[in-house]
């Protein structure tokens, strides 16, 4: 919750906001709000495997792009198989 100067209150956001002005050695800060329902299974996954919750949300991560950089590498082997016949 956010106030003005006149402690009005202003309608909570729910988007992912990539921290831009806090720059670690390692890289940047990605801080999201999650809805109750995603926060529930990421505390659930965090408390199974007893890791850091940045470490949990770190992985579930690389995991999605990993498996999205083999998909796009499937395909183009794909289209160039195709080619050749």
């Amino acid at each position: 919750m956010v106030f003005t100067h006149y402690y009005g209150k202003h309608k909570k956001q729910n988007d992912c906001v990539l921290h831009t002005t806090v720059i670690q050695e390692k890289g940047k800060t990605l801080q999201i709000r999650i809805d109750a329902e995603l926060n529930k299974s990421l505390e659930s996954l965090v408390k199974e495997l007893n890791q850091n919750p940045s470490k949990v949300a770190r992985d579930i991560l690389e995991d999605f792009f990993l498996t999205k950089k083999l998909q796009d590498q499937k395909e183009d082997v794909e289209d160039f198989l195709n080619r050749k016949i």
